[in-house]
């Protein structure tokens, strides 16, 4: 007797590689995501800006870093200074300062896209979108200014294709030897109403369904929790955000599906070897603990230079 629905990962044209550079872009789940390609030795930068939920913001962030786009959309909010293109993550006290931060992170998302080996994975959280009244623009955080002076509305699908082939064909100029996957967020917008979340996961399942005609691959971590788990049990207190064991329940078919058979082994030492290093001593600054991280050292500068691309992590950077 079967007991659950099974997904079936692609089998990715496009594998994951040591020393890929991986950007992952988009939902609060890109960034739950990051730590398990870290800890497999990969280079990784995952949400400069904060996390992004709506296709066209996300859109906007990535078409201003290839195209080199000085202009920034400032705001000022109780004393401090705040971007329509960024989240509440990204702020600082002088309008002068958050500029020279925007348009450092935006150059570093252009130089990160434009590497041979860049893997951009994007993660689509929301087709309801809040446009600004006053520029008649998408922006990617309210920052609690006051609700009237947004329009919501939920973005049809045509308008974001059109918006994204025209993207993606930059993209592949940009930089042709790019790889671009895609997913839906399996994290439920209850706020909006569970039939208007529905409809919004609708709205971006026909997205990334149209994409892959351009050559982006589907990854099904939306299918994965929402249809094979189904259950409770792998969701935090909220009911909606996919807890731990979920987590590793679709890193487990992503290190199978989309990392690359040749470099297994590789990552798996990497694995091990943050695995070591996270491990929180009872018995820090003893003679017995100083030998383990003597130990671990070496380990690391052997891997280093048995595997020259990898990237090793040091003690709470993951």
């Amino acid at each position: 007797m079967r007991l659950q629905l099974d997904v079936t990962f692609p089998s990715y044209t496009n594998k994951v590689k040591l020393g890929d550079q991986l950007i992952l872009l988009g939902s609060c789940f890109s960034s739950n995501m990051k730590g398990y390609f870290q800890r497999s030795g990969l280079s990784v930068i995952s949400n400069p800006f904060g996390v992004i939920f709506h296709p066209m913001a996300i859109h906007r962030l990535i078409d201003s870093a290839i195209n080199n786009d000085v202009e920034t959309r400032v705001l000022q909010r109780d004393g401090i200074f705040l971007s329509w293109d960024a989240s509440g993550e990204i702020w600082e006290h002088t309008q002068e300062d958050l500029n020279a931060k925007l348009l450092s992170l935006r150059d570093q998302l252009r130089n990160e896209l434009s590497k041979k080996e860049a893997k951009l994975i994007l993660t689509f959280g929301t087709a309801f979108g809040y446009e600004y009244l006053k520029e008649e623009e998408i922006v990617a955080n309210c920052h609690k200014v006051n609700a009237s002076e947004f329009r919501k509305r939920l973005f049809s699908v045509e308008e974001m294709v059109l918006a994204w082939k025209k993207l993606i064909d930059q993209l592949k100029s940009f930089n042709s030897s790019i790889c671009i996957y895609a997913s839906v967020s399996p994290v439920r917008h209850a706020k909006d109403g569970l039939r208007e979340n529905n409809l919004s996961k609708g709205r971006l399942l026909e997205l990334t369904r149209e994409l892959e005609s351009m050559g982006v691959e589907y990854i099904p971590a939306y299918e994965l929790i929402i249809d094979e788990l189904r259950d409770y049990r792998f969701f935090e207190q909220d009911l909606v955000h996919p807890n731990q064991t979920a987590k590793d329940i679709l890193w487990e078919r992503l290190e199978q599906s989309l990392l690359h058979p040749d470099d297994i082994g590789v990552f798996r030492e990497a694995q091990q070897y943050h695995r070591q290093l996270s491990h929180r001593s009872l018995y820090a600054n003893t003679q017995v603990d100083n030998q383990r991280l003597k130990k671990l050292e070496e380990e690391g500068e052997a891997l280093l230079s048995k595997y020259s691309q990898i990237k090793l992590y040091k003690k709470g950077e993951i």
